[in-house]
Order: structure tokens, then C-alpha cells, then sequence
């Protein structure tokens, strides 16, 4: 299990935090597997700052892109996510 730290946009982290969102689309650079832990840090891209938000959730499934696959643009993967 590996730990990532990740930046997240504030409208993406409420939904997230809530529980509401349960996958993230994501740069397939980091060799996620299930069962790494996310923590998701708020970024506000605008101030070009992180808030000092953050949650953490669990990676349970990854779909990488594959040419028979429509919807995931190559060199990124699906990771359904829960909390952690």
C-alpha cells in the first residue's frame, strides 16, 4: 500500500468529503493500486495555494485506459475511491 498526496479543486473535495463522489478520474503516473491510500488536499487554483482542507480515502478499484475503452483518455485511469 502506498500513500499519495494529491491536490483536489474545493468543487471536487466537498463532494468527495461528503461521500457523494466515489471515483476520481487521475494522471495514471503515480502506479496507483487498490488499496493505496489518497489523501486529497484542497487547492485553490486561483490563489494557487492549498486551503488546510484535506480528506483521506481508499482506493477500491482502478480502471486504466485502454484503446477498446471509450470515456478514459490514454495515460489516465478511473480509481473508485470510499473513505479511509
Amino acid at each position: 500500500m502506498q500513500i499519495h498526496e494529491l491536490k483536489i479543486w474545493p468543487q471536487f473535495f466537498q463532494t468527495v468529503s461528503d461521500g457523494r463522489q466515489k471515483a476520481e478520474i487521475r494522471r495514471d503516473d503515480r502506479g496507483f493500486e487498490i488499496g493505496d491510500l489518497l489523501i486529497l488536499k484542497e487547492w485553490m487554483p486561483d490563489l494557487k495555494k492549498h486551503t488546510n482542507r484535506e480528506c483521506r480515502v481508499r482506493v477500491t478499484d482502478i480502471v486504466h485506459a485502454d484503446p477498446a475503452l471509450e470515456g478514459i483518455e490514454d495515460g489516465f485511469c478511473l480509481l473508485s475511491i470510499e473513505a479511509a
